[in-house]
């Protein structure tokens, strides 16, 4: 990530603004995700439960980017 990127979400954080993504490559194991498989990780990331997680890009891929 940039330098300038890294400051500006310590700003954000201070304002209690998290900043996440959620990515998927353009073929996920040779099939395309249903909706319910991005939703869920949608809903989790913007909940209480994630309240502490920021600056953090979370692969929705079947595990594609962990095996390359």
């Amino acid at each position: 990530m940039p330098q300038g990127n890294f400051l500006k979400h310590i700003e954000y954080a201070r304002q209690n603004i998290r900043v996440n993504a959620i990515c998927q490559p353009m073929i996920p194991l040779g099939r395309l995700s249903e909706v319910k498989n991005i939703a869920r990780p949608i809903v989790w990331v913007c909940s209480e439960d994630a309240s502490s997680m920021t600056d953090h890009i979370m692969n929705v891929d079947g595990g594609v980017a962990s095996h390359g």
